[in-house]
């Protein structure tokens, strides 16, 4: 069951036999509008509003992300080559491939096992740019990380610092 927002409220979506368990008919897509081979003609594609949704005993799982306008248009339905096409074009050519490790690392004040906070990673930044020669990567004030050639030294969201590229 994946979970899409439409303008408030969010709504779960799944396949349920030949039933809409919406709310109106207008919530309802017909899988072949969205080109599934795998779902049958006869299923259709509900979203309910999670309040009173009932995850039913045999759903398909579907993956989605929130619906626009465009999306609930009846087109042309959607080919083999189509999909094979959008997922190719987020491939890179074989000569930028590369493989590589990426070492994450979580920093914590020793008395107090706590995260560092932004300050202490700021320093320890500031640190290895001035004694190993990396350059600052910055943003707006703010270090948010380190280059140096191929190697990456990046803050991550949850604060830990990830070495990649080395």
């Amino acid at each position: 069951m994946a979970l899409v927002n439409q303008g408030g409220a969010p709504f779960s979506i799944y396949t349920v036999g030949d039933q809409c368990l919406a709310a109106s008919k207008q919530s309802c897509v017909s899988p072949a509008s969205l080109s599934w081979n795998s779902v049958k003609k006869t299923k259709t594609l509900c979203l309910s509003p999670l309040k009173k949704v009932q995850r039913p005993r045999f759903c398909s799982i579907v993956a989605a992300s929130p619906p626009t306008d465009d999306s609930m248009v009846v087109g042309e339905p959607l080919t083999k080559e189509d999909l094979v096409g959008y997922l190719a074009s987020g491939c890179k050519p074989k000569e930028s491939w590369r493989i590589g490790t990426e070492h994450e690392k979580f920093g914590f004040e020793l008395s107090t096992l706590r995260p560092m906070k932004y300050e202490q990673i700021a320093e320890l930044l500031n640190g290895i740019a001035e004694r190993f020669d990396w350059e600052k990567v910055m943003e707006g004030d703010n270090i948010i990380g380190l280059k140096q050639g191929k190697q990456n030294i990046s803050l991550e969201p949850g604060g830990q610092f990830e070495l990649s590229g080395a």
